[in-house]
C-alpha cells in the first residue's frame, strides 16, 4: 500500500509539471548557438497556445544569416538564411516559415497550423475552415486577439493580399502584440531580417486577418505566466542588438517587411 500511494505521489507530480522538455535536431551552426540554447530550455506544457508563443520568444533577436555558414542567429547576414528556411528546404523570406517552424516545435500538427512559406496560402487555410477575423472585425472589437493567434499583413492600404506573418503573444488596451520574423524594428535593419517583438493598435489598417486554430489547450499547471508576462521579461533579459524595447513603441501603420 506504501508503494502505491508513493507511485500515486509520482505520478501526481509529473502530472505536475511541463510535459516534456523540447528536443531539435538542426543544422551544426545553429546547435552551437545561443538560439539553440535558448530553445532547448523551453519546457512544453500541453497547451499549444502557451507552447509556441514561448518556442517563439526563446528565438526573439534571431538575425539573419548572409550564407549557409551563418545559421546561428548571432550574425546579421542580410540574405534571408535562416535555421528556420534551412528546416523548411528553401532559404528565402521567412516570416511564414518562422511561424511554421515554432508551430512543429510546440507539436503542433499541420492540419492546426498550415506549414508555409507562402502567407495567402497560409491566410486561405484559416478562411476556408472559418477561423480568420478580418480587419473589420477586429476593429469593432467583435474578437479579441488571443495569444498564440497567427496575424496577417499587407504591405500597403493598396494591397489586398497578405505578404507578411506573425504570432499573437497578448492584447490589452487595444494594443495586439506579437512576436515576428523577417522583421526588424525602427532603428535596426530596414530590410527585416530578424525575429522581433512588435505592437499594434487593433485600427491599424495593414492588419488583414487574425486567426485562430483550433488548438489543443489546458495542459498542465506549470504554465503560471501569461504569454504577456513572458514578453514583458524577454524584453528585459534577452540580451540582443536591437534595442527590444523601442520595437513596442510607435509602430502604428508602418510597413511590414516581408
Amino acid at each position: 500500500m506504501r508503494r502505491l500511494a508513493c507511485l500515486l505521489l509520482i505520478l501526481a507530480l509529473v502530472w505536475a509539471c511541463p510535459v516534456s522538455a523540447l528536443e531539435y535536431s538542426g543544422s551544426e551552426r545553429y546547435m552551437a548557438g545561443k538560439y539553440y540554447q535558448a530553445l532547448t530550455e523551453v519546457k512544453l506544457t500541453g497547451d499549444q497556445r502557451t507552447d509556441i508563443v514561448n518556442v517563439a520568444l526563446s528565438q526573439l533577436g534571431y538575425q539573419e544569416g548572409g550564407s549557409g555558414n551563418q545559421l546561428s542567429g548571432e550574425v546579421f547576414g542580410g540574405v534571408n538564411h535562416t535555421e528556420f528556411g534551412n528546416w523548411f528546404g528553401m532559404q528565402d523570406m521567412w516570416c511564414a516559415m518562422f511561424v511554421s517552424w515554432c508551430a512543429e516545435r510546440a507539436g503542433i500538427s499541420e492540419n492546426i497550423v498550415p506549414k508555409h512559406a507562402y502567407t495567402p496560402y497560409g491566410l486561405q487555410f484559416f478562411r476556408e475552415r472559418d477561423l480568420n477575423h478580418d480587419q473589420p472585425e477586429l476593429a469593432a472589437g467583435e474578437y479579441i486577439p488571443q495569444p498564440g493567434d497567427l496575424i496577417y499583413f499587407r504591405s500597403s492600404r493598396t494591397n489586398k493580399r497578405t505578404n507578411h506573418v506573425g504570432l499573437v503573444t497578448g492584447y490589452a488596451d487595444g494594443i495586439i502584440y506579437t512576436i515576428e520574423g523577417n522583421i526588424s524594428s525602427l532603428y535596426t535593419y530596414t530590410n527585416g531580417g530578424m525575429v522581433t517583438a512588435m505592437s499594434y493598435p487593433v485600427t491599424n489598417t495593414f492588419i488583414v486577418s487574425v486567426c485562430s486554430p483550433r488548438y489543443i489547450t489546458g495542459g498542465t499547471s506549470a504554465a503560471a505566466a501569461s504569454p504577456l508576462d513572458l514578453l514583458g521579461q524577454s524584453l528585459c533579459n534577452v540580451a540582443t542588438t536591437v534595442d527590444l524595447v523601442s520595437a513596442q513603441l510607435d509602430m502604428c501603420n508602418r510597413e511590414p517587411s516581408v
